[in-house]
C-alpha cells in the first residue's frame, strides 16, 4: 500500500464507498473492538477531512498565487513609482527616507588620479580606433573641390567639364 497523501485519500474514499454498501448496523472487529459499519464510516470520513483540507488549501494557495502573479507587475510598478516620488520630494540622501523603509542613496566616490588617468587613456585610444574627432578638429578639416579639367569638344574648342559654352560655370562670378 502506497502512503502518499493522494493514495491514502483515494483508499479512504474507496473504503467508505464499499462500506456504504453494507448495512450500517453490521459490526466489524477492528483492533479488538466491535464497531458498527455506520460508526466506522464516520471515523473514516473524519480522516478524509484531514486530507481534503490540505487539498482545498493547496488549490486555494494555487489560485491565490495566480491572482497575485497576475497583478504583481502593477503592484511592483506602484512600489517603484512611490519610492521614486518619495526620494524626489524628500531628497535622495535624506535621513527621513528611513521612516518609509527606504535607504538613502550612496554618494558617488571620487575617482583616484590613477583611475582618471586610465579613463583618459582609454578615451584617447577609443577616439583613435573609431576615428572620432572633437568640434575643433572637425572645424580644421576643409574639403578641397577639384578644379574642372578642360576637355576637347567635337568642334575643336575647349570647354570645362559639366559646363556648356553658352552659360558660365556656377561660382565664376561672371554675368552675362
Amino acid at each position: 500500500m502506497k502512503s502518499t497523501p493522494q493514495h491514502v485519500l483515494n483508499d479512504l474514499q474507496a473504503l467508505i464507498a464499499g462500506l456504504k454498501q453494507r448495512p450500517p448496523t453490521d459490526t466489524l472487529l477492528i483492533n479488538g473492538k466491535y464497531v458498527t459499519v455506520g460508526d466506522w464510516i464516520a471515523v473514516l470520513a473524519g480522516d478524509v477531512t484531514f486530507y481534503t483540507k490540505v487539498v482545498d488549501a493547496q488549490s486555494a494557495l494555487d489560485s491565490a498565487t495566480q491572482a497575485r502573479d497576475a497583478v504583481a507587475p502593477t503592484i511592483i510598478g506602484r512600489l517603484s513609482t512611490t519610492k521614486t516620488v518619495l526620494k524626489a520630494s524628500i531628497g535622495r540622501q535624506s535621513p527621513e527616507l528611513s521612516q518609509y523603509g527606504l535607504k538613502a542613496d550612496k554618494s558617488r566616490r571620487s575617482r583616484t588620479l590613477a583611475e582618471k588617468t586610465v579613463a583618459a587613456g582609454k578615451g584617447v585610444s577609443t577616439r583613435k580606433a573609431r576615428h572620432t574627432m572633437g568640434p575643433r578638429q572637425k572645424a580644421a578639416i576643409h574639403g578641397v573641390y577639384p578644379e574642372p579639367t578642360p576637355t576637347t569638344a567635337n568642334d575643336g574648342g575647349t570647354t570645362a567639364t559639366g559646363a556648356s559654352e553658352s552659360t558660365p560655370a556656377a561660382g565664376t562670378g561672371t554675368t552675362g
